[in-house]
């Protein structure tokens, strides 16, 4: 190029977007993890490259971007930027084989679009900053990515959020028991449809710790295989899950008897629940009831196909329950099919 030529520099224009900028511009908005050392060749342990890298994207106010690669992690990375993934990128921990307790997560804090990535040994958080003591419009699209051997938890213990969509990823744990595949801490409008979890020793758990932080929630077309408990819905006289629907889910719980699990092994319980709707599933349930109710209200149950070693339905405290056109099988024939127990019943076996 001659002396006294400017470089040329194009002005592309993004897809979906109206306003072309050059590519020295769009560059400036990210933090590239590769620019702070990260190898991502799935050998080289990246935690610190890429711990400074989010560090630095949270300083800049910039977007944290993870090019498609195979990162190497072995503890917990905290994001508190927005953050982005290149499709089939691979996050794994250094002892993703071993039969150990997960140690290895990405924590993120921020609205986020997570498809296509796969985590080995590695769970993911996504959850406001514990200390903003605020409701929060948090948005997450958790979309077809494969979890092994590590969890997904969305929330946190003090603060509401809304809008989630997690939808069309595999979660497996072949290797050991894992307690939860994906919670719901104080959430609401929540879609979670379209997975397979198999092997864990709860499916989906949903625990409220706030007034109104649980309603809306929908739990549709998953194939929840091998769990102790597959969904288990648990509020409390002050904190009740509302309108929550489990439609059109296959779930097979675990046969298997684990003297270290200290949970019930049904394929949905629910505690304190106001407008249930269980329509449309198939259940077998190996070990115990196929659906078991505690203190819930405004529950409709049915066509739904159910063998269950003991009750299909089993209700204690419960009212205004509507059971009808299902097809339910009990393998034990002294057990009650459907049975009720009033709130003064001491227990319910």
């Amino acid at each position: 190029m001659g002396a006294g030529h400017k470089p040329i520099v194009t002005a592309p224009t993004s897809f979906g977007s109206t306003e072309p900028r050059d590519l020295r511009e769009r560059f400036a908005d990210v933090i590239n993890v590769r620019d702070f050392g990260a190898k991502g060749d799935g050998v080289t342990d990246d935690t610190a490259a890429i711990k400074a890298a989010s560090v630095s994207a949270q300083v800049s106010k910039k977007i944290l971007f993870f090019p498609k690669a195979k990162y190497i992690i072995s503890d917990v990375i905290s994001v508190s930027c927005g953050v982005e993934f290149e499709s089939e990128t691979i996050f794994e921990d250094t002892q993703y084989e071993s039969d150990i307790a997960i140690r290895s997560s990405l924590y993120i804090n921020s609205r986020t679009n997570i498809k296509n990535v796969t985590f080995n040994g590695v769970s993911v958080i996504v959850a406001p900053g514990e200390d903003s003591g605020q409701v929060a419009d948090l948005e997450a699209n958790i979309c077809g990515c494969v979890f092994k051997k590590g969890f997904l938890s969305l929330g946190n213990h003090t603060l509401s959020t809304s809008g989630y969509v997690i939808s069309n990823n595999v979660f497996q744990c072949h290797i050991s028991k894992i307690d939860k595949c994906i919670t719901l801490h104080n959430t609401s409008n929540v879609e979670i449809s379209l997975n397979v979890i198999e092997g864990y020793s709860i499916g989906i758990d949903v625990e409220p710790e706030s007034s109104f932080s649980a309603f809306n929630i929908s739990i549709r077309k998953n194939s929840i295989l091998r769990c102790w408990l597959a969904i288990n819905l648990v509020g409390t006289s002050v904190y009740r899950i509302s309108k929550c629907s489990i439609i059109d889910n296959i779930i097979s719980t675990s046969r298997e008897y684990d003297t270290s699990y200290g949970g019930l092994y049904n394929g949905i319980y629910a505690l304190f629940c106001i407008g249930l709707q269980i329509k449309d599933n198939v259940i077998t349930a190996g070990r115990n009831n196929s659906i078991e109710m505690r203190n819930s209200n405004d529950v409709v149950i049915q066509n739904n196909r159910s063998v269950s070693r003991n009750s299909f339905v089993r209700g204690l405290g419960c009212s205004d329950v509507d059971i009808s056109y299902n097809n339910a099988v009990c393998d034990d024939e002294n057990n009650y099919l459907i049975l009720f127990y009033d709130s003064a019943a001491p227990y319910m076996y």
